[in-house]
């Protein structure tokens, strides 16, 4: 049967709905630059507005698609994918070259903050992200996970089986430095990252907001230290699907 909606609502006018889609992208770069403090976990934080920019619930659609002046046509992709083909993992790093210093994070990914190409939104939020041995992810699943099951907005007692091994480091590759032998963590959390990056460069290409945004190249995570030797991968998740 079908729920009738509560009486006496009254409907947000356009003005009221702009300021709301402000707010939320507000939200978004408040978590990036916390991220980018070294404080990684919260850009949970900004998994909500996410998910009320772009994720379409059962009774309405997502925010960006209630505001009629917004252009949904540029919006920026960095992942590598090239049909149903895939070299790399995901958009983000465990090593990169800053200011021509080569910089690495033993047990950390670093999003790479680079956009590459344009897409149409509804192209840009189904398409994969990250893929690796036989599993993928959409840019929709990540903020679903993180939003529903991982702390962005409720917490489940279980996760989605990909997404748990995700967060254990299953696509990881193991990586020995010195006393560091392990695996890069916090892939999840840099996925996020990337997305939020995505998310704000694509509205700020929209020319409807001023926008204060850092794009990470002067974070904490970038500062962390410079390489003084080489470092060894003993395993790589680098695969073709």
């Amino acid at each position: 049967m079908k729920k009738h909606k509560p009486l006496n609502r009254i409907a947000k006018t356009d003005e009221e709905l702009f300021k709301s889609f402000s707010e939320q992208v507000d939200f978004l770069t408040s978590a990036a630059e916390s991220y980018d403090s070294g404080y990684r976990s919260r850009i949970k934080m900004a998994m909500p507005a996410m998910r009320t920019l772009f994720y379409k619930q059962r009774d309405s659609d997502p925010l960006v698609k209630r505001i009629s002046s917004l252009p949904l046509n540029h919006f920026i992709s960095t992942t590598w994918n090239k049909g149903n083909e895939y070299l790399y993992t995901g958009p983000v790093f465990i090593s990169k070259v800053i200011s021509g210093s080569y910089r690495y994070f033993p047990n950390c990914y670093e999003p790479n903050t680079q956009p590459e190409k344009k897409e149409l939104f509804d192209a840009w939020w189904s398409d994969i992200i990250m893929a690796s041995n036989g599993e993928s992810f959409s840019r929709r699943e990540i903020i679903k996970f993180l939003a529903n099951q991982d702390g962005g907005s409720h917490v489940d007692d279980e996760l989605e089986g990909k997404y748990y091994r995700m967060v254990h480091n299953k696509f990881s590759p193991q990586i020995r430095d010195g006393a560091f032998n392990g695996y890069a963590s916090e892939y999840n959390l840099a996925l996020a990252r990337q997305l939020v990056h995505e998310a704000i460069i694509s509205i700020k290409h929209m020319h409807v907001l001023k926008i204060n945004y850092n794009n990470g190249q002067n974070s904490s995570n970038s500062r962390q230290r410079v390489s003084e030797g080489p470092f060894q991968l003993m395993q790589s998740s680098f695969t073709w699907l």
